[in-house]
Parts: C-alpha cells; structure tokens; sequence
C-alpha cells in the first residue's frame, strides 16, 4: 500500500510516461520516436509504445479503439516495409515516417535484443487487441528466424552456441547488401 500522495505521484509519472508512447509520434507509422529530439525510430522504444497502448487502453487515459488503431498503424508501417528487417529481425534504428531502415540512425545494425523487445510489445498487442492486430502481430513473429544470428562458441559444442547482438550491413547505404554478425553475443554482453 501507498500513501495517498505517493499513489498520486505513481498515477502522474505513469500518465505522463503514456503520453509521450502516444503523443510524441510519427503521423505516418504511429512509431513513438527514439527521443522528442530525434527523428528515427528505436525498435525496443516501439516494442515497450505497443505495451504502452495496452495500459493507457485499461487505465481509460484513451478508449480500446483508439489504441487499437494506434497499434494497427505501427504494425501495419512495420509489415509493409520489408526492408526494415533481416531474418524477420528488425534494424535497430528505422525511418519513423516510412518504416525503412534509416539513413538517420545510429548504427545500422539488426538488433536482436531491440527486436525482442519489439516482439515482447507485439506478444502483448495481440494478446490485448487481437484481430487484426494479432494477425500482423504473429504473422511478424512468426516469420522471425533466429538461427540466423547464431554464434559458434570455439569448441562447437551444442552448449557454445550464442545468439549474437547483432547483424552489421558492411554498407550503411546498402542495409540488405552484404554484412556480418556482430562479434558479441547474449551471453558476455549485460546491458540491456
């Protein structure tokens, strides 16, 4: 239990939180940007604005259809711009109003950790909303291929396999040209 001014300051840091997963937006893809400064879009950020969608749909701060038509959009932008991702993995960084992959960004890098956490927020969408959502949704988990991003640990074994962090293009201006797995993986990276 809180105290009453402690139930309040929750109840306005998590509002304010929602507002900006639903205010600070691309038109076009419904895609919250990285930060209010930046134009292009993180993964990871759109995969916690999906589950964002859902809380702002159960605490009345907008209606169910609303919401729902905030995360079609984002799954729509998404499944229509195949070139965002690699493997059915997603770029890290994307072009918040066309979905592509961003000359903007950061890194052009498919990410794993960023495109697992997108899926978490689509997993959470399509369980909430389903229909549509959930089609676009599953269709996009579905078509993720994770043994792509695989690392061979040194001895081979079964037990020294590693997903890597990422898929780097060798060409930033080319993002589904040629490219290689990062040298990192999962298991020796903390971060995230």
């Amino acid at each position: 239990s809180f105290a009453p001014a402690d139930e309040a300051l929750l109840e306005e840091v998590s509002r304010a939180a929602f507002e900006y997963f639903w205010s600070d937006v691309h038109a076009a893809t419904g895609m919250v940007r990285d930060r209010s400064s930046a134009e292009v879009v993180s993964m990871a950020g759109v995969g916690f604005q999906l589950s964002a969608l859902v809380v702002g749909a159960e605490r009345g701060w907008v209606s169910r259809e609303e919401a729902e038509a905030r995360a079609r959009l984002i799954l729509s932008s998404l499944s229509s711009a195949p070139e965002n991702r690699r493997a059915g993995l997603f770029f890290h960084y994307l072009d918040g109003e066309t979905a592509g992959p961003s000359r903007e960004g950061y890194e052009t890098v498919v990410s794993t950790i960023d495109s697992a956490l997108l899926f978490a927020g689509m997993v959470t969408a399509s369980s909430y909303f389903g229909g549509e959502v959930a089609a676009l949704a599953d269709g996009m988990l579905e078509a993720a291929d994770w043994r792509e991003f695989l690392v061979v640990g040194p001895s081979g074994e079964p037990d020294d396999v590693y997903i890597s962090l990422g898929w780097r293009a060798a060409d930033a201006n080319e993002p589904g040209g040629d490219g290689e797995l990062l040298p990192f993986a999962w298991v020796d990276a903390g971060a995230e």
